[in-house]
């Protein structure tokens, strides 16, 4: 048996932009950008754990655009390090940002659960990206994240947590021909009270803040500002019901016309019929208040997140989401996104794991001035690793995108490779 522990590390230094799925990073594929990739680490226990990734890209197509493709390959060094007190050995907490999610989540939060009196936890990554022809693409993406959690005798526990990231959009994103740089920072705080041994309330509350580097793209920024209530019923121990109402404020700084607010109500369960398998998942109702387009829109949404242990050696992941999301295109007032995807991991041996991602969004642009554009996407991304040591992962694989867009014009196919040398302790 290995002894390692596998860690996650989806940081979203580069934004994760609607091409890809509003659902657990486990289902992120092991792209080629250094730090969104998931990692594996045989990390002991300890306060301090600093890591290292060094990957050598190659892509056909760098600016993810229909025509005058531009090829290149770069290098990536992602640098790390993450503290928790008292010590652990795993990351149990990834603060998935999307700058076009209400109120910047990129899925629910989670409450963290197995701590006793108190757990601190924070880290720092950065993405730092060299290209050979086209240098003007360098760049320096980096994240910081800190969390804190205080469980009190009486039931009652606070959660609270803080991500600022300053990165850039994928190319391509939205009607965008640039490469768009931005600052964002998430903050916010969970409490939680546990009523009884099966009922339990929580509330929460985030601010999301978002600001754009160049002055063409300050109509994008915004401030959000989100609240929750949950009530939890343990029906068994291995499934819980829930109710959840969602409100949230969206104000843009300058675009005032995007303002909008709304309000969700959902169901949910978490569900562990087996010790193979796992169903996490919630439907309910969206209205989505905007004065200036079309006063109220109403809208089914969901999350739904499942996995299965097929064998001793190998597990598939599955996610789908429906969602109105903020538009990346200037002539859409909100964004119809839905998304499904797919994770295939297979132990080859001991020391060889094969991974295959697979993954579908459609993104349908509402509103405002558009003429209804709608843009599919797809991305396959198959990767195997080797495990030369505990602290030392090697990876190697390849990721298809492409996007077909009833507006030609937004087209594109892009196929890059990438190798990736891993060290963390």
């Amino acid at each position: 048996m290995k002894k390692m522990i596998t860690t996650t590390l989806a940081l979203t230094l580069c934004s994760l932009t609607t091409t890809l799925p509003s659902f657990a990073s486990e289902t992120t594929p092991e792209t080629n950008t250094g730090i969104q990739a998931t990692e594996v680490f045989g990390m002991e226990k300890g306060y301090v754990h600093p890591f290292m990734a060094v990957t050598l890209e190659d892509s056909d197509n760098i600016y993810n655009t229909r025509t005058d493709t531009r090829s290149d390959w770069k290098a990536i060094y992602s640098p790390g390090i993450w503290l928790a007190l008292p010590a652990q050995k795993e990351i149990f907490l990834n603060l998935d940002t999307n700058n076009t999610s209400p109120g910047g989540h990129y899925k629910q939060q989670d409450k963290q659960e197995g701590f006793e009196r108190y757990q601190a936890y924070a880290l720092y990554s950065a993405d730092i990206e060299e290209y050979h022809n086209y240098t003007e693409r360098n760049n320096v993406s980096q994240a910081a994240e800190a969390f804190f959690q205080l469980n009190l005798r009486s039931g009652l526990s606070f959660d609270f947590f803080d991500k600022y990231s300053d990165a850039e959009d994928a190319a391509g994103t939205g009607d965008s021909t640039t490469i768009d740089a931005y600052k964002s920072n998430l903050a916010g705080m969970i409490a939680d009270y546990q009523i009884t041994d099966k009922v339990r309330i929580r509330a929460d509350y985030s601010n999301f803040y978002l600001s754009y580097d160049d002055i063409i793209n300050e109509g994008r920024d915004r401030t959000d500002n989100a609240y929750s209530l949950y009530s939890f019923y343990d029906f068994s121990v291995k499934t819980s019901f829930f109710v959840e109402y969602q409100y949230v404020d969206v104000a843009y700084d300058s675009n005032t016309v995007q303002d909008n607010e709304q309000h969700y109500v959902y169901g949910g369960i978490n569900w562990e019929p087996t010790t193979k398998t796992t169903l996490a998942g919630k439907m309910g109702w969206l209205d989505r208040q905007n004065d200036e387009y079309g006063g109220s829109n109403t809208s089914l949404v969901f999350e739904l997140d499942g996995s299965l242990q097929m064998t001793v050696k190998s597990k598939l992941s599955l996610a789908a989401s429906h969602k109105l999301n903020e538009s990346t295109i200037e002539a859409a007032a909100y964004s119809r996104d839905t998304s499904v995807g797919a994770t295939f991991a297979q132990d080859i041996t001991e020391k060889i794991t094969a991974k295959l991602f697979a993954n579908y969004t459609q993104n349908d642009f509402q509103g405002g001035t558009t003429s209804n554009r709608t843009d599919d996407s797809y991305t396959v991304s198959p990767s195997v690793s080797y495990l030369f040591k505990e602290w030392l992962l090697g990876a190697a694989g390849y990721t298809w995108t492409d996007r077909n867009s009833t507006d030609s014009t937004f087209d594109y196919t892009t196929n890059a490779f990438f190798i990736r040398l891993s060290a963390g302790i």
